[in-house]
């Protein structure tokens, strides 16, 4: 299983200096909140859990709030959740583009009107985009701008102008969608799904299980929160707001497995990474909780279909 480097000083500092100029403080907001606001997006929402992770911030709800003595932590957080942050952050405002081959050239448009009588073509007069990344093992190509570049190689992601062996699997985790990069298949991680199955914790084992288990009364549960929903939505809009029925028993079976793999799937978010296996109650909070983490979903998906080849059991 490969093993993920450490963050040093040196690169959280870098990593630091990155997220607060390419993301500044906003005082346009209105009252001002003087944090980052991360608007529930999620390149935002875990560019928060990175600056709180490096001890410039304080959690609140609508974000991060700076604090005002900021200090690196003794324990820094997890090397490639990171990378991940600061990967999705470039991406999100604009500064590094995937490439599917050398260049990329963004294409003329054609727009329609509402009335659907009158056509005209947008012309698009950006010259083609030049990789100044090039692909590596398991890698694509890629533009960034010298920021992005100088915080990359700072986290080792990038050397001598391409991506490095460690960058692979940090980018299997999520974006970039234009390398159509796969994983299953690779030794790495069929050896660390059997690896997580053969070292799966009994905290962990247990809420699987329950998890897996779906009974009539968590059917009944489910309907009985639908209609109190429904019923605090008639009350606080009127009896003639446009409100749907409560849900049925069928319905509510039918939408339990999809919620229920949600919730697997926050298990690997919060307790599994690739090269360090399952976290304890000592490791487990050196990491983000990095969601829509494409490689951990998959990681859920294998280890479950193990322990349950059938599926969910209903009861």
């Amino acid at each position: 299983m490969q093993d993920m480097p450490e963050m040093t000083p040196e690169m959280a500092e870098a990593v630091v200096g990155f997220l607060r100029e390419a993301w500044p403080l906003d005082p346009r907001n209105d009252p001002p909140r003087g944090g980052w606001d991360h608007m529930f997006s999620t390149s935002y929402q875990i560019a928060c859990m990175a600056l709180v992770a490096l001890g410039q911030a304080e959690d609140v709800g609508w974000g991060a709030s700076p604090k005002p003595e900021p200090r690196l932590p003794e324990v820094l957080p997890y090397w490639e959740d990171v990378a991940v942050a600061v990967l999705w952050l470039a991406h999100q405002i604009g500064r590094i583009e995937y490439l599917s081959g050398t260049s990329k050239k963004h294409p003329d448009r054609v727009v329609t009107s509402l009335s659907g009588m009158t056509q005209w073509t947008v012309t698009n007069n950006r010259p083609p985009i030049t990789a100044n990344i090039l692909a590596g093992q398991g890698t694509g190509p890629a533009f960034a701008t010298p920021d992005v570049i100088s915080v990359l190689e700072a986290l080792g992601l990038v050397a001598d102008g391409q991506w490095t062996p460690a960058a692979e699997v940090v980018h299997w985790r999520g974006l970039p969608f234009e390398w159509a990069l796969g994983f299953e298949a690779d030794a790495r991680f069929t050896t660390a799904v059997e690896k997580a199955v053969a070292d799966l914790p009994p905290t962990r084992r247990e809420e699987i299980d329950r998890l897996m288990r779906i009974t009539k009364a968590d059917v009944a549960e489910g309907m009985a929160r639908s209609m109190a929903a429904a019923e605090e939505a008639r009350l606080r809009w009127g009896p003639n707001a446009l409100i749907g029925p409560a849900l049925t028993a069928e319905q509510v079976r039918a939408g339990m497995p999809r919620l229920r793999e949600n919730t697997l799937d926050w298990i690997f978010f919060r307790h599994w990474r690739l090269g360090r296996g399952w976290l304890d109650e000592a490791t487990a909070p050196r990491a983000l909780e990095i969601f829509h983490d494409r490689l951990a979903i998959a990681m859920r998906r294998a280890v479950v279909a193990r322990l349950y080849s059938g599926g969910f059991v209903w009861e």
